[in-house]
């Protein structure tokens, strides 16, 4: 069930009907937040849910091991064997048809004919996410940074329905002390709870998915064609506000519905798109993501700073390439990743943080730069091949037209209007005296309001969420 269908909203006020009724003895309410977990993504496939506990019951052991082992040998082959199982299971369902197809290329260049089955498996609902969560708790404990006190903690730190999705990424030193709490202890914020569940809610509705009516339509090769530059600059301004709408209106739903239930999960956006650099923007977009890759892979098992500069540069190129691939198997997603990787190398190569500190204009510029580039990439995100991609980029970058299409021109002028939700969002971020004020209880209750009249305003037939295929 999606968090924006009527059936997602009966579940949840269950739930915290629920949640209240057990909040008396732990044992009992964690029972209860876990079987209502497990029920949420049952209801969504079968076969999903299978595969779930098939990666939840391969790292539950592992966990197991490394905690009871007593020879480091064995504690670090559990660790190798979650990550192996972890990412042998992404590998099977999410790359195998990209790979083979890829070796059946190469084979037809080097004169062999090869054609690998056609088709390939189904991608189970959120593996991505969920297996990368697992494999970081089987890391950390292995680290010493925390025990597992219980399986039962363990099973609903996996299975928290609001972040099982799509996120945020919580690692285990985030949930899980909040887990082993007293119900009543708990920090429930209902005023935030609704607010960020609401916001998260209109983003989603009445940006996102209003947004992605417009701009499905014009992104083929037929509708290509009929774009002047200005129709494209239009469409990928309102791709990159669309894509920030869903997947951040997602993860303020999420962190909404954790409030409600007492439970604080950590931000995944903050104004993304006022990012002055690289750097900011990835400390800014899908934070948790982000952060888990910076730790585990470029630090942890690249070895991040603490190599040759020369390294350095190939460690953020190879870890943002790896984050693409995370996203889909498609060279588009190489390509993104490989974008920002350079971006990375490039700052950090030319010390542009360190010098646009005391230069406004180096960081008025390096902006500017930054978030074309962002731009340029979503089209390589959003694009069905590469051939479309290019040629999309060069209606961009070649000046063939430079006004919209007259037929064209009101649907595209709506879609901009649209885009002001998210400029306002920005714009809430640029004065901290406006955000605090936004957190005066009175206030906070009225954009709760106007923003459930944003949503009964401008409904929208439920639209599954962008990061749900990741």
């Amino acid at each position: 069930m999606l968090f924006t269908q009527l059936t997602f909203v009966v579940f949840l006020v269950l739930v915290l009907v629920g949640n209240w009724l057990t909040c008396r003895w732990s044992l009992a309410n964690r029972l209860f937040l876990l079987g209502a977990s497990l029920c949420f993504f049952a209801y969504w496939s079968a076969f999903d849910f299978c595969v779930f506990v098939g990666v939840t019951a391969a790292n539950a052991a592992c966990m197991a091991g490394v905690q009871r082992a007593k020879s480091d040998g064995v504690r670090r082959a559990c660790v190798w064997l979650s990550v192996l199982t972890g990412l042998g299971t992404i590998g099977c369902f999410k790359y195998r048809q990209f790979l083979w197809n890829n070796l059946a290329q190469l084979a037809g260049c080097c004169g062999w004919q090869w054609e690998p089955s056609a088709g390939g498996l189904v991608i189970p609902l959120a593996i991505s996410f969920y297996t990368f969560q697992q494999m970081s708790i089987v890391i950390d404990v292995y680290r010493g940074q925390y025990r597992i006190s219980s399986l039962l903690n363990y099973l609903l730190y996996v299975a928290f329905f609001p972040h099982l999705l799509a996120g945020p990424i919580v690692r285990g030193g985030e949930l899980l002390p909040q887990i082993e709490l007293p119900p009543r202890q708990r920090a429930y914020n209902w005023s935030e709870g609704l607010f960020n569940f609401f916001g998260g809610w209109f983003l989603k509705v009445a940006v996102g998915d209003h947004l992605s009516d417009i701009i499905d339509p014009f992104w083929n090769d037929a509708a290509l064609a009929t774009l002047s530059t200005a129709d494209a600059w239009c469409l990928a301004l309102m791709y990159s506000a669309q894509i920030f709408a869903d997947f951040a209106g997602y993860s303020f739903m999420a962190i909404g519905v954790a409030h409600l239930l007492g439970f604080t999960l950590p931000d995944n956006f903050r104004a993304p798109y006022l990012a002055c650099s690289f750097s900011s923007f990835w400390r800014r977009w899908h934070i948790t993501l982000s952060t888990f890759l910076r730790d585990y892979l470029y630090i942890g098992l690249l070895g991040g700073n603490r190599v040759s500069r020369g390294r350095v540069y190939v460690n953020l190129l190879l870890t943002m390439i790896i984050g693409g691939l995370w996203h889909g198997a498609a060279w588009t997603f190489v390509l993104w990743g490989a974008v920002h990787g350079l971006g990375l190398a490039v700052e950090r190569g030319l010390r542009i943080n360190d010098r646009a500190k005391t230069n406004l204009g180096l960081r008025a510029a390096w902006y500017l730069f930054v978030q074309f580039s962002v731009l340029l990439a979503w089209v390589l995100f959003r694009s069905p091949s590469m051939a479309f991609a290019a040629e999309f980029i060069s209606r961009l970058l070649l000046l063939e037209g430079h006004a919209l299409n007259s037929t064209l021109a009101p649907v595209l002028s709506y879609g901009l209007v649209l885009i002001v939700p998210v400029i306002v969002y920005h714009a809430w971020h640029v004065y901290p005296k406006l955000e605090a004020f936004g957190q005066w209880l009175p206030m906070r209750g009225a954009l709760t309001g106007a923003l459930v009249y944003g949503v009964l305003a401008m409904p929208h037939l439920p639209q599954g969420f962008i990061y749900f295929v990741f």
